[in-house]
C-alpha cells in the first residue's frame, strides 16, 4: 500500500518529521488513510507533541490532504529546493497533539 519514513521519533523534542509518505496508487484514499494512521500512531500512541512536514508550496491537492488531516500552514521556506531544474518553496506545515 505505501510507507511513511519518520524523522526524530527518538528525540527529547517531542516534534517528529514526516519526511516522506507514499502511496502505490495514488488517488484512491490510500494516502489519507495511511496519513491519519501516522498522524495517530505518534500523537497518541507515542505520545509526542507535534508532527511535521514540507511540502511544496504548488502542490496544493497535497496541501488539501494535510489540511483535512489537522495540519497548519505555519511558514513558508522560499526557494528551498532545487527541483526539476528550478528553485521550488516549501510549506510548513504541523499538528499539534493538543488539536486532535
Amino acid at each position: 500500500m505505501g510507507f511513511a519514513y519518520l524523522v526524530g521519533m527518538w528525540e527529547k523534542n517531542q516534534a517528529v518529521e514526516l519526511r516522506q509518505l507514499a502511496v502505490q496508487t495514488p488517488g484512491q484514499g490510500h494516502g489519507g488513510f495511511l496519513l491519519s494512521a501516522v498522524r495517530r500512531e505518534v500523537l497518541e500512541n507515542r505520545q509526542k507533541n507535534q508532527l511535521w512536514l514540507d511540502v511544496f508550496s504548488e502542490n496544493t491537492q497535497t496541501r488539501n490532504l494535510y489540511q483535512k488531516n489537522g495540519f497548519v500552514e505555519e511558514g513558508l521556506l522560499r526557494q528551498a529546493y532545487l527541483w526539476k531544474g528550478g528553485f521550488q518553496s516549501t510549506v510548513i506545515m504541523s499538528v499539534l497533539a493538543q488539536e486532535l
